[in-house]
């Protein structure tokens, strides 16, 4: 999906970032949120 794309965009990068700094896993965190999120919007 069309709102999908973007976050994988953002997990991606992090992944590329890996790293045990705060910052990057706070990105990561949130993207999952987000990710979880739209899948529950997308399946209402």
């Amino acid at each position: 999906h069309e709102l999908r794309n973007p976050l994988g965009g953002i997990m991606n990068a992090s992944l590329v970032l890996d790293g045990e700094d705060e910052p990057v896993d706070v990105i990561r965190r949130q993207a999952n949120h987000m990710a979880r999120l739209l899948d529950d919007l997308l399946d209402v």
